[in-house]
């Protein structure tokens, strides 16, 4: 049952979004410990997305304390497995990716530096297709991944309809935001905020749809 009864649980759960995308932005300048940086990839944003999707479990969708940490850990495993599938897939469509492969834009300590991020970005942009296709499977890893880590915990997400309808925006949202950031720009210093927030926001509002009274 229930712990907080609404109506529109997704629009909670893209509040609890917004503030992990947030809270994501800000946690890329940490240093990660030895044990989390052997995973090569930015975990803090995992732990805050998880946390976020954890809670919507735990108040809109009935979970116990127990299974709400299943979803956190689930879904951490699905932003690792998200990073580097969108990795693997650039590489696999990419001529020259050796050409990148050293640009890694993280900061000794395991944090990210946005400048080197930045840099890496732009240079991958001259593989257009193989950049639109790495971000739109890491997209749809991310989100389908963290559908299935809410599943185990909610029933009412266990539905083919739900976790395809996620993925599908977790994709989607990631193709719309490149295409954003080319076409338009984002504001110098909020490149990685608009990524985070918009993203993290759409999915967990999708995973609440899915929590809602009658689903």
């Amino acid at each position: 049952m229930a712990r907080l009864t609404t109506r529109v649980p997704s629009l909670w759960m893209a509040g609890f979004g917004v503030v992990s995308g947030l809270l994501s932005d800000v946690s890329l300048a940490l240093p990660l410990p030895d044990v989390l940086a052997i995973a090569e990839a930015p975990i803090y944003p995992g732990l805050c997305f998880g946390l976020a999707i954890a809670a919507g479990a735990y108040l809109f969708g009935g979970a116990s304390v127990w299974r709400a940490l299943l979803v956190l850990a689930l879904t951490l495993i699905a932003w690792i497995a998200a990073f580097h599938g969108s990795v693997f897939i650039y590489e696999a469509l990419a001529a020259d990716w050796l050409a990148t492969q050293d640009m890694a834009p993280f900061a000794p300590g395991g944090s990210m530096d946005p400048a080197e991020a930045l840099r890496l970005k732009d240079a991958l942009k001259g593989n257009l297709l193989p950049l639109i296709a790495s971000l739109m499977a890491g997209g749809a890893i991310g989100a389908g991944g963290t559908a299935l880590g809410a599943a185990a915990a909610v029933r009412r997400l266990r539905h083919p309809i739900a976790w395809l309808s996620t993925a599908s925006i977790g994709a989607l949202c990631a193709l719309g935001l490149f295409l954003g950031d080319a076409l338009i720009g984002s504001p110098p210093g909020l490149e990685f905020t608009a990524l985070f927030v918009t993203w993290q926001a759409l999915v967990a509002a999708s995973i609440g749809y899915g929590m809602r009274p009658g689903a």
